[in-house]
């Protein structure tokens, strides 16, 4: 009976022992886990943080490459639409508008200037009319064109605002035209008043 019962309590220490040892190993194997898994998630974090700088960086340099070509686009439309006229590109880094399009009347003569400026971008800015006209006034031209596929939320087509033409890129070339003509409808106008006024005074003397 006392062999009995020490066989029992040394099984039952055993037992004990081997399952405290068990226990031990389990929550060592839960910690390493735990710790693995949050190694993971960290990398799995920094590398969707990542990903995200490398798609916002892709992103904007493809706004900028769309912004360019449609700078280029516009110039080179306006050069061929008006061949009499001056298409005078505003360099990359400098001061003021994309181009400038002066306008040329019969004889070759300037008669008056347009500021225009284009935007590829998801959202509208009201500073870009606030830059625009202080450019416009910087150069003495006579009428601003904003070019956007983004519009202001209270108007979604061609409008002036704030003294600035605003219209999408399927509307600039008939407002461009429209606005030329009437530069050289003023001059003309202009003219045949000065020319009034001179053979009055002519008049007059004799």
């Amino acid at each position: 009976l006392r062999l009995e019962g020490e066989k029992s309590n040394l099984e039952t220490n055993q037992q004990a022992a081997i399952n405290l040892a068990l226990q031990k190993q389990e929550n060592e194997f839960k910690k390493e886990k735990n710790q693995e898994i949050t190694e993971l998630e960290l990398q799995i974090s920094t590398l969707k943080k990542d990903m995200e700088k490398v798609s916002s960086r892709a992103q904007q340099g493809s706004m900028q490459a769309q912004g360019e070509a449609s700078e280029l686009l516009i110039e080179s439309t306006l050069a061929n639409l008006f061949p009499r006229d001056e298409v005078n590109e505003i360099k990359k880094g400098a001061q003021g508008a994309d181009c400038i399009l002066t306008v040329k009347n019969s004889i070759g003569r300037p008669v008056g200037k347009i500021c225009i400026e284009s935007k590829q971008t998801k959202n509208f800015s009201k500073d870009w009319i606030n830059k625009l006209r202080d450019d416009s006034l910087s150069v003495g031209a006579h009428f601003s064109v904003l070019v956007t596929n983004a519009w202001p939320s209270d108007n979604k087509s061609a409008h002036m605002r704030d003294g600035v033409w605003v219209c999408g890129f399927d509307e600039y070339q008939i407002l461009i035209r429209a606005l030329r003509n009437s530069l050289i409808e003023l001059a003309k106008a202009t003219a045949a008043e000065g020319a009034r006024e001179e053979k009055s005074q002519i008049m007059f003397d004799f």
